[in-house]
């Protein structure tokens, strides 16, 4: 019964997803703009995916100023956020590595600009996620390992680490849990992100990748 159950939640929520992916776009109205440098075939596609993707219902976040650009002569870094604005490169040619990268720099958005102090003198939620495996913004606890992290790249430095986490309880939610059960840290990862970043219960027993995922993954 619990097997159908989530099968039947799994089923929902891509039938859910897919719909919000094709609704009208109204970038306008929610805070964001998405522009280009250049010209290429994949700009418009890519303009159109990550509008729709910002403004789907299961990425509903504040996105006041945020500007997102696609520019042709952007090819390393492929992606970075730089105060209110993500600069994409729009050169990557599969559309699921495109949305990672999307997802990636909009976690920084989210971490930076969306979790932030509040009037009522509450304190940046990030910083409870900071505090898991970091001393400061490089430093790691002594007593983290590489099976504290879902990814190498997540090891290098606090903002990182918030990044990939998001990303992988998005993409990876399954082998996230999975992960959380052995490891305090990512235990502790998996359960901020639960409780501050999407609290209705998005992409809870979910999981978009193709095989195995290996135990560690650079990027």
């Amino acid at each position: 019964k619990s097997y159908k159950y989530n099968m039947f939640r799994r089923i929902l929520f891509i039938i859910a997803l897919l719909i919000s992916l094709l609704l009208p776009l109204h970038a306008a109205e929610e805070g964001f703009i998405v522009e280009s440098i250049g010209t290429s075939p994949l700009i418009e596609p890519r303009k159109i995916l990550i509008q729709n993707i910002l403004s789907s219902w299961v990425m509903e976040f504040s996105y006041s100023a945020l500007r997102v650009v696609l520019d042709i002569h952007q090819k390393e870094p492929r992606g970075k956020m730089q105060w209110h604005q993500i600069t994409l490169s729009p050169h990557i040619q599969k559309e699921w590595e495109f949305i990672k990268l999307l997802v990636h720099e909009v976690s920084h958005y989210i971490d930076i600009f969306y979790l932030v102090s509040k009037p009522n003198g509450k304190s940046d939620p990030s910083q409870y996620f900071y505090r898991i495996s970091w001393q400061d913004k490089t430093t790691k606890k002594s007593s983290e390992t590489m099976a504290s992290f879902v990814s190498w790249y997540a090891a290098t430095n606090q903002y990182e680490d918030f990044a990939e986490s998001l990303t992988f309880y998005i993409f990876h939610n399954d082998e996230f849990m999975e992960r959380a059960l052995k490891n305090d840290a990512i235990r502790q990862k998996y359960l901020f992100i639960s409780n501050f970043v999407f609290k209705n219960g998005e992409f809870l027993d979910t999981n978009f990748g193709i095989g195995k995922i290996p135990s560690y993954l650079w990027d």
